[in-house]
């Protein structure tokens, strides 16, 4: 069975994690490390980490590559590049057309979907269907 890693989105920003600070041209090179070392699923939590991933798959020309991960977590990142808010959202089409503006892409690959307690049960189906024609689209 092979493995397969997957680079955070948190590694961008210290504020999320252990990593320190990084400049975009960092970011480049991690991404350009991490493609050139099989290393091609990049999960992509809140704003910054979508905003940060897209630059840098754009300035190194390789998002055929990349498989891309989108959360729904919508919130952006404040002037310490800190998530406002911890919570998902509802996902709806201006928030999969945000996604993929941030990124920079045509197309999104995968989309995980946390259960919101307080939305209905028709809510989470219709995330689950709007997510799932998008996919197909």
């Amino acid at each position: 069975m092979a493995k397969r890693l997957i680079l955070g989105g948190h590694s961008f920003f210290s504020s999320l994690s252990a990593e320190p600070d990084m400049t975009p041209a960092e970011h480049v090179e991690l991404v350009t490390t991490c493609l050139d070392r099989g290393i091609t699923t990049f999960d992509t939590t809140y704003a910054g980490e979508r905003l940060a991933l897209g630059a840098a798959l754009e300035a190194c020309g390789r998002r055929e590559e990349a498989t891309i991960l989108c959360w729904n977590f919508l919130d952006r990142l404040d002037e310490n590049w800190t998530p406002s808010g911890d919570r998902p959202r509802l996902i709806t089409p201006a928030a999969l057309e945000q996604w993929r503006e941030e990124l920079r892409t045509e197309r999104l690959d995968w989309v995980c979907i946390h259960e919101l307690d307080e939305a209905t049960g028709a809510e989470h189906q219709a995330q689950q269907d709007l997510c799932a024609s998008w996919l197909e689209a």
